[in-house]
């Protein structure tokens, strides 16, 4: 966050805090019923109150009424999104004959050496030979046929 400079702006930031001291529960509890993750609605829930602030620092005032609208539309992004991954991973598992990789399995990914990577697609049933190695990304592509 920016040094708060003006007095203009430091009323600003603690309408903003009392604001968000007020309704963070609701909007909160709001987007948790919807989505019963609480990481993800802690996420949503964030999100929510950037978009808020961002709006504030532009100097239109924000309503709780605002935030449940905007919380909605993010819910609404949230849900298309996950539709999309599961057909997605639905797609996959239908082509490849066999389950895709979890989320899990894709942090542990990112955070191994190519060379680590090379060896595992290797085990995985990719032959290196139809992979290069892309150093930009840290991880394999598939060669242009």
């Amino acid at each position: 966050m920016d040094d708060i400079q003006t007095a203009t702006d430091r009323e600003r930031a603690a309408r903003f805090t009392a604001f968000y001291a007020r309704d963070h529960p609701r909007v909160s509890a709001f987007v948790h019923r919807r989505v019963g993750d609480r990481g993800t609605a802690e996420e949503l829930t964030a999100e929510v109150f950037r978009i808020a602030w961002e709006r504030t620092l532009g100097g239109e005032e924000v309503s709780t009424g605002w935030l449940f609208v905007t919380a909605r539309n993010l819910l609404s992004n949230h849900h298309r999104a996950t539709a999309r991954l599961t057909e997605l991973h639905r797609r996959i598992t239908d082509e490849l004959d066999r389950a895709p990789a979890s989320g899990e399995d894709s942090a542990v990914l990112k955070t191994l050496e190519p060379d680590a990577v090379r060896t595992l697609r290797w085990h995985s049933g990719v032959r290196p030979s139809l992979c290069r190695s892309d150093p930009s990304a840290d991880r394999l592509q598939p060669l242009p046929e």
